[in-house]
């Protein structure tokens, strides 16, 4: 049985000066990973409500100027952080796709994936993303569109596009992260909710094919005008 999901994320150590964790010179963008991989620690430990840049910097190991050479206040810090988790988790969702070109399969293989990432970082994203996070807000309009990948995985594997994609993809999301907060809530196990949500997320993705594709329900809004 697979216990709920927990976040394991560890407190990084920064290679002092500037050397980079394989022993060469750290560019920008080490840094900016480094610093990055402290902010997910301070999450998991303070919350975002406790995630300053003074926090960051004693978290890194680093002076207090050096976070603002990479971000510039702490909101901007969170959502880069958000970014890359985010980005991490659609990722290993498409990977776990590669090879494959049955839609069904190759959402199966995708919610596994997303709950092999929830299980080991899903209290970060939660905190990052998650219902009640102010995190989302700081980014702006970035966070409102449908998740690039699923609609890449709905037009792959379905041939779906458009607005019914831009619909099914947003579905996904909703179920998927359903699933997973029935998982944290110790609702069932995961060998029993991961398949109960991909069936429920299959289903959706059918039922908007039908629609999409029988009533046309999806016209432009040039007929109601």
């Amino acid at each position: 049985m697979s216990p709920r999901p927990a976040t394991t994320v560890r407190r990084p150590r920064l290679p002092a000066g500037r050397t980079g964790s394989d022993g060469r010179a750290a560019t920008k963008a080490d840094r900016r990973s480094q610093l990055l991989d402290a902010a997910a620690w301070l999450v998991t430990e303070k919350g975002v409500a406790g995630f300053t840049m003074e926090g960051l910097a004693n978290a890194a190991g680093v002076s207090k100027a050096l976070p603002y050479r990479h971000f510039s206040n702490a909101n901007d810090a969170l959502v880069e952080l958000m970014y890359r988790e985010v980005g991490r988790l659609g990722q290993a969702m498409v990977a776990a796709c590669n090879g494959l070109d049955e839609g069904d399969v190759m959402i199966a293989a995708a919610i596994g994936a997303y709950f092999d990432t929830i299980a080991d970082r899903g209290g970060l994203l939660n905190s990052l993303a998650g219902p009640g996070s102010p995190v989302p807000e700081f980014a702006g309009e970035g966070t409102r569109a449908a998740p690039a990948f699923l609609v890449e995985l709905l037009r792959s594997g379905y041939d779906l596009t458009g607005q019914p994609a831009t619909l099914a993809a947003w579905l996904i999301t909703g179920l998927a992260i359903a699933g997973s907060d029935s998982w944290a809530r110790g609702d069932g196990t995961r060998e029993a909710i991961e398949p109960v949500t991909t069936a429920a997320i299959v289903s959706t993705i059918h039922a908007v094919i039908r629609t999409a594709h029988g009533l046309d329900y999806f016209a432009q809004d040039s007929r109601e005008s």
